[in-house]
């Protein structure tokens, strides 16, 4: 699963929001991006807590405040076993799409992004 790195303007990471969804079984997985293609989510990115109801601890923000940061796309790619020389070509095609082993972290190019204030006249 992707994460989204948020990085203040000297690249400290600040904190790091996983980007899946909460399934964590039947049927939510494997997560997977074809290769080559681009993978698209939406997140809102907040400033301010959310209300949190008498008693619990309120959720800090994504951001801090006002300032320049930076987005990171973080995920650990799956790397694909090599297959038996003496395996069948059908087979070779049939699981030519399963998962290996997780290997490493790979990362994104960052992307600058700019919070100004709010101002009154908004």
């Amino acid at each position: 699963m992707p994460s989204i790195e948020i990085q203040d303007s000297e690249h400290h990471v600040l904190r790091t929001i996983p980007l899946g969804g909460d399934c964590l079984g039947h049927g939510g997985g494997p997560f997977a991006m074809e290769k080559g293609k681009a993978a698209r989510t939406f997140r809102e990115l907040t400033t301010a807590s959310p209300q949190a109801p008498v008693g619990l601890t309120p959720i800090s923000p994504d951001l801090p405040g006002p300032g320049v940061y930076f987005l990171v796309s973080v995920w650990p790619p799956h790397v694909l076993d090599p297959l038996d020389p003496a395996t069948p070509e059908w087979l070779r095609r049939k699981r030519a799409d399963r998962f290996g082993n997780l290997s490493g972290n790979t990362r994104s190019l960052p992307v600058r992004i700019e919070i100004g204030p709010v101002s009154d006249g908004q």
